[in-house]
Formats: C-alpha cells, structure tokens, sequence
C-alpha cells in the first residue's frame, strides 16, 4: 500500500499542491496500470467529529462523482458514470455517519462495479486526498483513524485499489512519528 504526506507551514502552498494533484489526476490520459479517481476532502472546512463522519464524507463526495443520476451534473464529474443501485449502499448514503467497515464494504463495491462497467480499460485507483489534517489530531478517535487508514492500504482487497494523500504541518508528522504510524 502507498500513503503520501505534504508537510509544510501555513500558507505554503499544501491546499493548492492539493488541487493541482487533483485535476491533473482527473485530466490525466493514462497508459498507466490504474486510471486514477482522485476526492479532495478539506477536514477544517467539514467540521467532521469523529472518523465516522469522514468516512461518511469522503463516501458522499466520491458518489457525486461517479453517479449518473444525480439532479445536478457537478462540473468535476468524472468520465465514466457508474449506477450504484444496491439498497444497503443507498442507505449508507443518507446515514448520519458510517463505520469503517462500511467504508471499506462500499469502496470494494464502487471499485468494482467501475471495473465491471468497462473493462477493457485499467482498473481504477481511488485516491484519498485529505486537506488540514492538523484539525483531526489530538481527538479520541485520532490513533483509530490513522490505524485504519493504514489497514486500508497495507491489507486485504483494496490494499492496490486506494492510495491516501494528507497534507498538514509538522504536528501532523509528530502526532504519526509519536504513535509509531507509518502512514
């Protein structure tokens, strides 16, 4: 599994390096093995509360992507629409927060069913982009997340099918060298 860090001060520039990671991934002609699905999440901006909510977030954000029948085509769509019918993955969609697991479960679903819907194309890599991370450190839930975090992509299905970016400043690298996370 891969994780990637931005670690800079304030105003240098990290949100910015963020967004242009992001639109050149979702403008890039690849010849690649992956073609790669990139969703920018700003943590200060989403006033999440537990590792629940970001999970629930970073869900919401990648279907508004992907999904064909939404009301309002969003101008950062993704090239190819994706139906995702499934009742137990709608009801993750309207729930207030979901675990873990049910992150995990409906990654493996959106994964696949990218790569059922054309197959003649490289798989898709999903890549987690998490903004002012600094504003997660220090919660009681803050050594769960980056331990899943790592799990997700060390282990099991999707350990090739997702990469995380987070950017934050050097509290971020001392909260992960202190709890022992390679992240």
């Amino acid at each position: 599994g891969e994780s990637y860090a931005i670690i800079a001060g304030r105003r240098c520039g990290k949100t910015s390096f963020l967004k242009y990671l992001y639109f050149h991934l979702d403008n890039f002609e690849t010849d690649w093995f992956y073609r790669p699905l990139p969703i920018l999440l700003d943590l200060h901006s989403s006033n999440l509360k537990s590792a629940e909510h970001i999970y629930l977030s970073l869900l919401r954000h990648l279907h508004s992507r992907i999904d064909p029948n939404m009301e309002e085509r969003l101008e950062n769509s993704w090239s190819q629409m994706v139906d995702l019918t499934q009742p137990w993955y709608q009801e993750l969609l309207v729930a207030t927060e979901i675990s873990f697991e049910q992150f995990e479960r409906a990654l493996i679903y959106i994964v696949t069913e990218i790569n059922r819907a054309d197959p003649k194309v490289a798989p898709v890599c999903i890549i987690l982009e998490l903004d002012e991370m600094d504003y997660v450190l220090g919660q009681p839930w803050t050594e769960t997340l980056l331990n899943q975090m790592r799990s997700m992509i060390n282990q099991g299905i999707l350990s090739d099918k997702v990469r995380w970016v987070m950017a934050g400043s050097y509290h971020l690298l001392q909260d992960v060298q202190f709890r022992g996370s390679t992240l």
